[in-house]
């Protein structure tokens, strides 16, 4: 029997995702449609995306259910009827496009990083593409879930540099499976902790955070007075994602825990 995570967050969660791909990943959008109306403006702004994104969301959930149509090509159908076809053909079409682009940003940034001519980083994103898609549905759906996990870490980092620059206007913060918190780069997030005023908690799994990083971080956090806990974790990185392999229901009920136990600690004034 699914839980209620699968129940109730899941589907939201695989939607969010969707949407925050295809256009919200950067950040770009924000700044160019959001923040010229200013911080109120703003907020509205995105508030107002959200409650459209959610009844889509619904509408679209309800639909399926409605009508039985469980998978792409069925859901489809139903929609569109005898126009579905005609959307195919368009849609392969848009795909060639993002394809295209895709290419050209890879080509560029490996000219950049690496010094290679811009057709080896473009041909090197296609045979990626194609070797996903050669494995069929389950090695998409793996690709989908390890990069779910790098999102994730990377909103974590930008969480981490967000505290760093705006540390005073931040109560409490937390971080389960963490990685990339002390790296030997100039720019590594373990740098910049002097900003934090907020509560800390961190719960890194199996090899998130080893040793010697961990002195490295906790030194940092000391000389800095961050009032923090760092408490491991007995489980696999991604213990607390429901749909994961490395899913562990006790380390996520205790993650769970952990999270109140600080927000009442640090929010109850």
């Amino acid at each position: 029997m699914a839980s209620r995570f699968q129940r109730f967050l899941l589907p939201g969660f695989a939607f969010k995702a969707v949407v925050i791909g295809g256009g919200y990943a950067t950040g770009r959008e924000l700044a160019e449609y959001f923040l010229p109306s200013g911080p109120h403006g703003a907020i509205a702004g995105m508030l107002l995306a959200m409650v459209l994104w959610s009844l889509i969301c619904a509408a679209t959930f309800l639909f399926a259910r409605r009508f039985r149509a469980f998978d792409y090509v069925s859901f489809v159908q139903a929609l569109l009827g005898r126009a579905w076809i005609a959307f195919e053909l368009a849609y392969l079409m848009f795909v060639i496009l993002i394809l295209a682009v895709f290419g050209a940003a890879a080509g560029a940034l490996g000219e950049a990083v690496v010094g290679v001519p811009r057709f080896v980083g473009t041909l090197a994103l296609m045979i990626a593409i194609a070797l996903v898609v050669a494995f069929g549905n389950t090695s998409v759906e793996r690709l989908f879930k390890y990069v779910s996990f790098l999102l994730y870490g990377v909103y974590i980092a930008f969480a981490v540099l967000a505290f760093a620059h705006f540390g005073d206007r931040i109560a409490a913060t937390a971080a389960f499976h963490p990685g990339g918190l002390v790296t030997d780069q100039p720019d590594s997030p373990h740098g910049r902790v002097r900003a934090i005023k907020s509560r800390v908690y961190l719960g890194p799994a199996i090899g998130d955070l080893p040793p010697d990083a961990e002195a490295t971080l906790r030194a940092k956090l000391d000389a800095a007075h961050v009032r923090y806990q760092i408490e491991h974790y007995d489980a696999n990185h991604g213990y607390a994602v429901d749909d994961s392999e490395a899913y562990n229901e006790a380390a996520a009920e205790k993650h769970y825990a952990a999270l109140d136990a600080l927000f009442a600690a640090a929010l109850r004034n």
